[in-house]
């Protein structure tokens, strides 16, 4: 038997689970400042369908415990998996996985899947030998976009071993977007026995965004505000971040980064509108706060945006 699910993020925007979709992957946090607006959102999504769920963390390279703090303060007691990939100039090492999966698991975190696409494994970390995460209990989640076939590349061992999940596409038609798709050969519940996953026994609350006044210059701020409470310079991209960036933007403020507000922050910095916030897009954001251009989204960009935002320059 092989089952199907679909893994999720901001960049699909909050979408309504499909009827009979069994188990879901969605994002959780990213580095130590970064927290997905839509994680709550799918936890109610997996309650409401019945799909077991767990969530994940994009791993940027050092401060491992850092990382593994941050995702366990916002995880809500949810399994999670490690995302592991090249991005924004830089790459986690082994050694930062293995650090982290440590950490995390000390803090009470359940982490027992690495996301480590096989390009990864060769290209960045040389082939090395997996041992050290097996001996940690952990499995392996491919990534191959190909056709599914239950003897498909996705399925082939690699550094020692035989990868778990498969994410085999990266554009499946689901709930009106096109989306990642994870296979895994086996049942829901031997899928949960591995992970960790759960079914959600109940909603937690979704954070109601609250107005948050654009800095002035805005014509939507001056229209409608006579003062101003700025954002606090955390070198964090939350909501309240995202909720800010979007007055600005003149769109709906809902605290989700999704591709209507990527697409929308792109225009701005005059860069492709493809929805996908990757180097070109913060190289762009740099250059418009007067940042050093070495395209890592990292915490002193965030602050600098959020700086900016506050001074009524980024728009």
């Amino acid at each position: 038997m092989t089952i199907w699910f679909p893994d999720l993020s901001n960049n699909n925007g909050a979408l309504t689970l499909e009827s009979g979709t069994v188990a879901l992957c969605t994002k959780t946090t990213e580095g130590t400042y970064f927290i997905d607006g839509t994680y709550q959102h799918y936890i109610n999504e997996a309650h409401r369908v019945g799909a077991a769920f767990f969530g994940y963390h994009f791993m940027r390279a050092g401060n491992a415990q850092g990382q593994a703090q941050f995702l366990r303060d916002h995880d809500h007691d949810f399994p999670q998996m490690l995302d592991i990939e090249a991005a924004y100039g830089s790459c986690p090492s082994y050694q930062d996985c293995l650090d982290f999966t440590k950490a995390y698991r000390a803090l009470g975190g359940t982490l027992n899947d690495w996301y480590l696409p096989h390009w990864v494994w060769q290209g960045y970390w040389k082939s090395p030998d997996l041992s050290e995460a097996r001996s940690l209990g952990i499995f392996i989640t491919s990534s191959d976009y190909t056709t599914y076939a239950d003897n498909g590349p996705g399925w082939a061992s690699y550094g020692g071993v035989t990868p778990l999940v498969w994410q085999y596409t990266d554009a499946l038609n689901y709930s009106g977007e096109k989306v990642d798709f994870n296979a895994f050969r086996g049942t829901v519940a031997e899928l949960s026995a591995k992970l960790g996953a759960q079914v959600p026994s109940g909603p937690v609350p979704v954070p109601v965004p609250s107005p948050v006044p654009a800095p002035s210059g805005t014509t939507q701020y001056r229209a409608t505000h006579n003062t101003y409470t700025p954002l606090v310079v955390d070198h964090a991209w939350g909501p309240k971040t995202t909720q800010a960036l979007q007055f600005v933007l003149g769109i709906h403020v809902d605290g989700v980064f999704g591709p209507v507000s990527t697409r929308a922050f792109q225009k701005l910095l005059g860069v492709k509108q493809d929805g996908i916030f990757g180097r070109v897009s913060v190289e762009a954001l740099q250059r418009k706060v007067g940042a050093s251009v070495d395209g890592d989204l990292g915490p002193v960009t965030v602050g600098d945006m959020q700086d900016a935002l506050n001074k009524g320059k980024l728009y």
